[in-house]
């Protein structure tokens, strides 16, 4: 799993060998953590819930349900929404 603002350094093999190349990459996207289980995400243009769920491993009719939306197709870009990611 790829958490949104991670970086990541790119490996090549050579024979049988890996070597770092100069290639890295910032994982997108805009989630802050409160540190009580809880992450704040900003949707972005194209993001789906599903999609968003898949990402944090929870149910999209969770986070339907935690942030009180009603048609999973009324999501817009800036929108703030709360994803629980403890029990």
């Amino acid at each position: 799993m790829f958490i949104p603002g991670l970086h990541v350094q790119v490996f090549k093999k050579v024979g049988k060998r890996f070597n770092s190349t100069r290639d890295s990459f910032k994982i997108p996207g805009r989630a802050t953590s409160s540190g009580n289980g809880e992450i704040t995400y900003t949707i972005k243009s194209n993001d789906t819930l599903y999609e968003i769920a898949l990402k944090y491993n929870v149910s999209y009719r969770d986070i339907m349900q935690w942030n009180e939306i009603r048609n999973h197709r009324t999501i817009r870009p800036g929108q703030k929404i709360v994803i629980k990611t403890k029990g």
